[in-house]
């Protein structure tokens, strides 16, 4: 990639503590994605902060425009891509390009393993046994709503340490 440095210039914006996306030094040290990092959480703040200057929004509707906001912008980051992520840029020079076929490979992994709609695999399914390293609990749905369901487990065993 191109080499462009210039002193360092304060940031404008600091990315949220919670991503990791932008951690490279690379960001900073390089004056043209320091500009596009510096743009991206501009833009993004802007479109954030709208949210709440739109009258009339009773809070349902603006947690859900907060949400579905938040999730175009995750992934408008310039972290997700090539050419302006200097850390992914800079692995994919080091591996001559494996790391590519690789994520490729997955996803055409994904791709088969999926029959109506697109399964996304997180975890390697078979990396966990049942009655080896995965438990069953009995349990009941206790709260459940468009986001989560809590669950309360039934107890297995003796209270443990005291506790009932």
């Amino acid at each position: 990639m191109f080499q462009v440095t210039a002193k360092y210039v304060d940031a404008v914006v600091e990315p949220e503590r919670r991503d990791m996306g932008f951690n490279d030094n690379g960001w900073t040290e390089n004056a043209w994605l320091n500009f596009i990092k510096q743009a991206y959480l501009v833009t993004a703040q802007a479109w954030s902060d709208s949210i709440h200057t739109v009258s009339g929004l009773d809070d349902k509707t603006c947690r859900r425009a907060e949400f579905f906001t938040r999730q175009l912008l995750n992934n408008a980051s310039p972290s997700n891509y090539i050419l302006t992520n200097p850390e992914l840029f800079s692995l994919t020079i080091k591996t001559k390009g494996a790391i590519l076929v690789q994520g490729f490979e997955g996803f055409v992994k994904d791709l088969e393993e999926s029959a109506d709609t697109l399964k996304i695999t997180i975890t390697d399914d078979s990396a966990f046994q049942l009655g080896e390293n995965l438990a069953t609990t009995p349990g009941k749905v206790v709260y459940r709503c468009e986001f989560y369901e809590l669950i309360q487990y039934a107890p297995t065993t003796e209270p443990v340490c005291g506790t009932s």
